[in-house]
């Protein structure tokens, strides 16, 4: 051995080829696992991913045209914006919760699609929605004459992908001032019962209340169904199809003149209307009616004869003897429709008897004979189902 020859192996010598492997598959193996992409829901400490949350920020605003008024469109303008600091995938919903009295028309903007279900408007979207984007939608309703004098209008903007950092913009409001026009007309179905006029007008009042919050103009209109045969109407206070100005909250009372034809048969109707519409806007109005039914009383007669105790009633051929008293009871009854006025009965004596007195039922006959005739006149009506009666006290010759 030489003087400078180490006697100790060198490190590694006397190792196999088959040791040398092994080694050199271990640490390829270290390597991978010190290099492989590691999951973040398994990764703790310091080596933990950061998890990712919303990426956007919709929010939307809302504006009104000015002067809302009844019978008119109002017209709502929605500005839907996007703040970053990404695009919102979508799809993006946005909705409009029109106030009571407000009829949708129509809901427009470019990319949106809008539709309907009562109040409720619905815009969408598909998205995605960059940042920095404003999009607009304009929403058109109908102010109806049911609205309110002060209507709020909400609306809402919704990212499908749940992908929003404020919700606290993702919701607005307008609230409007209206100019309301509305007026109501009664009786409303109300009904009543005439006689056939005979040359007498009727007068049915309405009366028109102005239930809008400013001073309108309204054109008066009568009208009758059938328009023939039944009524006729003759004036409308005063003249025809007149033009009236009813404060805020005030009232008007409007009577309606006609007559009933006298050919209507008993029984026919007829429906009187009244429609009170303002002239500002055309759609705003309101009709009462009343629907006239034809009546006529049905009087009919009765005559019986009594001994003159005025109880005992003789039927059959009558055993009456000469200088003997009785009494002829006279009925009247109303069996019509309609309560009868200026009732008057005439009664002949007759050759085989003597008149001798007459009583009353009660106060409102007027009983007198002339020329072997007897009149009796009764004041004041006889209601529809009612009777009255007097006696005639005669005796046999």
């Amino acid at each position: 051995m030489s003087r400078h020859q180490d006697p100790r192996p060198r490190r590694g010598a006397g190792r196999s080829s088959a040791a040398r492997t092994l080694c050199g598959c271990a640490a390829a193996a270290l390597a991978l696992t010190l290099f492989a992409p590691v999951p973040a829901s398994a990764v703790t400490g310091r080596h933990a991913s950061r998890v990712l949350g919303p990426k956007s920020d919709m929010f939307i605003t809302v504006a009104a045209s000015p002067g809302f008024a009844s019978g008119f469109n109002a017209t709502y303008t929605l500005s839907v914006n996007n703040n970053g600091p990404q695009a919102a995938p979508g799809p993006i919903t946005v909705t409009d919760t029109l106030p009571a009295g407000l009829t949708y028309s129509s809901g427009t903007g470019a990319g949106w699609t809008c539709g309907v279900a009562g109040q409720v408007v619905t815009c969408t979207t598909p998205g995605p929605f960059l940042k920095g984007v404003v999009q607009t939608i304009t929403i058109v309703a109908a102010i109806t004459s049911a609205v309110a004098t002060s209507v709020t209008n909400i609306v809402r903007v919704i990212d499908g992908a749940n992908d929003d950092l404020d919700l606290t913009n993702n919701r607005a409001t307008v609230t409007s001032a209206v100019t309301v026009r509305r007026v109501a007309t009664t009786p409303d179905a109300a009904t009543t019962s005439e006689l056939p006029s005979n040359g007498i007008n009727y007068t049915q009042t309405f009366v028109l209340t102005n239930t809008g919050n400013i001073s309108d103009s309204y054109n008066l209109v009568a009208t009758v169904a059938p328009a023939a045969g039944v009524v006729t109407i003759v004036s409308v206070n005063g003249g025809i199809n007149l033009t009236t100005v009813i404060a805020a909250a005030g009232t008007l009372n409007v009577n309606v003149i006609y007559s009933v034809n006298a050919g209507a048969a008993t029984g026919a109707t007829a429906k009187i209307t009244l429609t009170a519409t303002s002239i500002v806007t055309g759609t705003s109005a309101d009709a009462g009616d009343v629907t006239v039914t034809v009546a006529r009383a049905g009087v009919t007669m009765s005559k019986q004869l009594y001994r003159d105790n005025g109880t005992t009633l003789i039927t059959g051929p009558a055993a009456v003897s000469t200088g003997e008293y009785v009494q002829y009871k006279v009925t009247i009854t109303n069996g019509g429709s309609a309560s009868a006025s200026s009732l008057i009965v005439t009664d002949p004596i007759p050759g085989a008897v003597t008149y001798d007195s007459a009583t009353p039922d009660a106060a409102g006959w007027t009983i007198a004979t002339a020329a072997g005739t007897l009149t009796a006149t009764l004041a004041g009506t006889l209601a529809v189902g009612a009777s009255r009666f007097f006696w005639i006290r005669v005796r046999v010759k």
